[in-house]
């Protein structure tokens, strides 16, 4: 993978490197209503428990060809800031506005937005009913689109929204409430969870911090992201990868697989979350999970795709996350992994995933991939000294590497269980992704990984700020030993860089 090393005598700074308020998805903070003292009667929105025994049911004939997992059932609300909730004034002229929505059984709760815009100076957050889990806060940079939206689930079966508008704001806020996602299974990835209640991923799963397994994948381990789906009435889970283009300008393109989000409208995908560094700190200590480490990023853009028909088309999503600037991937420590599109069958490598939503696991294959069809690789997974990774629900659209690094394919299914772990699975393949799904560019991966048409077979991986291979920090001087009071030519030989800061010392 590619490194970076600082060089003493200069300093490169890069465009794009300015730190802004778009950086953070949230600011952090604690509500207003914490701080005042203030009525605690708040509008509640009571609405009946969804039926989980028949979504049990249903689930229960998914499999993991061609259905993402289903984790959640969303409760029609159709409410507004203007139509809704309490206003509460305050002593210096602010105002609060709140509403509390509950649920009984759910695990977790997420509010989903038709619009959502703030104005300048404004704060939103969210927390549950103890307000041990509170989320925010939210400002106008979070949503540039101004359009649908999704905040992030809290635990438990009630959440309160708040709005905090200090007295010189004049701007009006435009909250318009479409739905609230009842989670009814897989929501480990919550701070406070009541693990006897959640399913979590098998057995045998390898987390991806375990050792030996996952000591070279530690890079592209940052690029993989367990996903928050929104498709209609439901919510499901799957499993991506951000992945670098020839421009290596850090554009937040997002590949996973097309039955991940078949029958998404464009309004759904702005309301997709994307959750990065979702993995336990110790091997196989699922206490370990760092939550103040986690970054959610919401929205995306479908860029292309192509069906999921083994055979014929290779099972492609591609994304754009709508609010990933450089920035934010580089203080977030997101890694966006390289690729091969040879047609090569790749000796051995890993996939890194996340199976039933749970934290990220690593399965390692020691033997070659093979073709499945002229679409897809088929794989078989290795036993490791910790254990003997496999796929499941929610493992779809995951990533599978090569041992260079790169990606090779994406997650479509197969038959591999902790119970049957001699099973196989399929994944489309990125050199078929690449251009042989159609002739236009929503079909394609080329036209978006490689827009300078340069036409490599393999891109490395990056970190932000992106352009690695081209940043270099170098110069000569001409002569190199000089006498007092004598003059040296620099010549910068430097690449990647609009700015410098030469630095001798103090003699």
């Amino acid at each position: 993978m590619r490194k970076f090393y600082t060089i003493a005598l200069l300093t490169l700074f890069l465009a794009g490197w300015n730190f802004t308020a778009l950086a953070q998805v949230s600011k952090g903070g604690i509500p207003k209503s914490f701080t005042e003292n203030v009525d605690k009667n708040v509008e509640v929105r009571s609405y009946p428990a969804v039926d989980v025994a028949t979504l049990l049911s249903e689930d229960a004939n998914y499999e993991k060809n061609g259905t993402p997992l289903r984790f959640a059932k969303h409760i029609p609300v159709n409410l507004s800031i203007d139509n809704s909730g309490t206003w509460t004034r305050l002593p210096d002229g602010g105002r609060i506005w709140r509403i509390s929505f509950t649920s009984p059984g759910a695990y977790a709760l997420q509010v989903l937005y038709d619009r959502f815009a703030l104005p300048v100076g404004t704060s939103f957050f969210l927390y549950n009913g103890d307000k041990k889990h509170v989320i925010g806060a939210y400002d106008y940079t979070n949503n540039p689109k101004r359009e649908e939206w999704a905040t992030e689930f809290t635990v438990g079966d009630k959440v309160t929204l708040e709005y905090y508008e200090p007295a010189k704001v004049t701007g009006k806020p435009v909250i318009d409430i479409s739905r609230i996602s009842y989670a009814y299974k897989y929501v480990p990835f919550l701070p406070g969870y009541d693990p006897d209640k959640v399913g979590e991923s098998e057995s045998c799963q390898v987390d991806v911090n375990c050792s030996p397994e996952g000591d070279n994948w530690q890079d592209e381990k940052n690029g993989v992201g367990r996903i928050s789906i929104v498709i209609g009435g439901s919510g499901y889970l799957c499993t991506g990868s951000l992945v670098n283009n020839t421009d290596q300008d850090c554009t937040p393109y997002f590949l996973s697989a097309d039955h991940c989000g078949e029958g998404a409208s464009a309004a759904d995908f702005n309301q997709w979350s994307f959750y990065f560094h979702y993995e336990a700190q110790t091997c196989g200590d699922d206490n370990s999970v760092n939550y103040s480490n986690l970054k959610t990023a919401t929205g995306a853009t479908k860029r292309a795709e192509a069906a999921n028909q083994v055979g014929s088309k290779s099972d492609m999503l591609l994304l754009e996350l709508n609010n990933l600037p450089s920035t934010t991937a580089e203080a977030w420590g997101v890694y966006f992994n390289g690729w091969s599109r040879s047609t090569s069958a790749s000796a051995s490598g890993v996939g890194i995933h996340h199976p039933s939503g749970d934290i990220m696991k690593i399965s390692t294959y020691t033997s070659s991939l093979s073709s499945y069809y002229t679409t897809h690789w088929e794989v078989q997974w290795s036993a490791t000294t910790n254990g003997h990774g496999v796929t499941e629900g929610g493992s779809s659209g995951s990533p599978i590497f090569n041992n260079a690094g790169l990606i090779v394919g994406t997650l479509t299914g197969g038959s591999s269980y902790c119970t049957q772990t001699s099973g196989t699975d399929i994944y489309g393949k990125f050199s078929y992704h690449w251009q042989s799904n159609g002739s236009t560019d929503d079909s394609r991966l080329m036209p978006w990984l490689d827009p300078s048409g340069s036409s490599p077979t393999t891109l490395e991986g990056t970190y932000a700020p992106c352009g690695g291979a081209s940043l270099m920090a170098n110069f000569s001087g001409t002569p190199t030993t000089v006498v007092v009071g004598g003059t040296v030519a620099f010549t910068d030989q430097s690449s990647g860089a609009t700015e410098w800061e030469w630095s001798f010392g103090d003699s």
